[in-house]
């Protein structure tokens, strides 16, 4: 059996920024590898974000099937998304300004 951490560059708790919350009590956490940026809601893949190789910033945001299942998960997109430079829409909205992947 193969490590799924074997490949990441980078893992860490989402801590709330723009969010009212105190904390998101490890609930939230992003792991980078590479050209990809993805964050976890109660260890549940919600949101990529893929990188630009040459100039390192964010170019795109695709949002899972779950990115919107609860108000909690909601919560943690939003922040994400926020952090990552991307525009936050109301949740009817965010499927149509943004990609859905199959995750």
């Amino acid at each position: 059996m193969t490590n799924p951490n074997a490949n990441v560059l980078n893992a860490y708790y989402l801590k709330p920024i723009r969010d009212t919350r105190k904390s998101f009590y490890k609930k939230a956490y992003v792991k980078e590898w590479g050209r990809y940026k993805e964050l976890f809601s109660y260890n549940t893949k919600v949101a990529v974000v893929c990188i630009d190789p040459i100039t390192r910033v964010n170019e795109k945001l695709v949002l899972g099937s779950h990115a919107t299942c609860s108000a909690t998960t909601l919560r943690h997109v939003r922040e994400f998304m926020y952090q990552q430079g991307f525009e936050t829409y109301e949740k009817k909205d965010l499927y149509k300004h943004y990609e859905m992947g199959n995750f």
